[in-house]
């Protein structure tokens, strides 16, 4: 845990954008997390999001994922933004595709299957 917080940290020094704890205004405790990070060792920048299982279903994910891609294209101006999701994970699929994300390759990863999306800037 304490790498994860520490690699989220140099992130955010390095890149000046990263991931953030989503949190209901009235509450005390995050949800969960969304955000746009630069994946290891490459120039591709990945969306990332996860909600606690109580705050399911409850339209948060796409919200905060539309608002991220919002931020990615119109302040960050980056030209691509990308996705991944493990393949039996039907509901993280659909918010990428209701984004607007479209399939482009799946891929094996530790033994699990990967869909991979992407979304364009019309505005690059």
């Amino acid at each position: 845990i304490q790498l994860l917080l520490q690699n989220r940290i140099k992130h955010w020094q390095k890149h000046q954008f990263g991931t953030y704890l989503l949190r209901p205004k009235d509450e005390e405790f995050p949800m969960g997390y969304c955000g746009l990070e630069y994946v290891q060792d490459t120039s591709y920048v990945d969306i990332r999001y996860g909600l606690l299982q109580s705050s399911w279903g409850a339209g948060y994910g796409f919200e905060a994922a539309k608002t991220i891609l919002n931020l990615g294209f119109n302040e960050l101006k980056l030209a691509t933004i990308y996705g991944a999701v493990v393949s039996e994970n039907t509901a993280s699929s659909k918010v990428l595709k209701k984004i607007g994300m479209q399939p482009c390759t799946t891929v094996k990863y530790y033994e699990e299957k990967l869909d991979y999306y992407y979304i364009e800037n019309k505005t690059v």
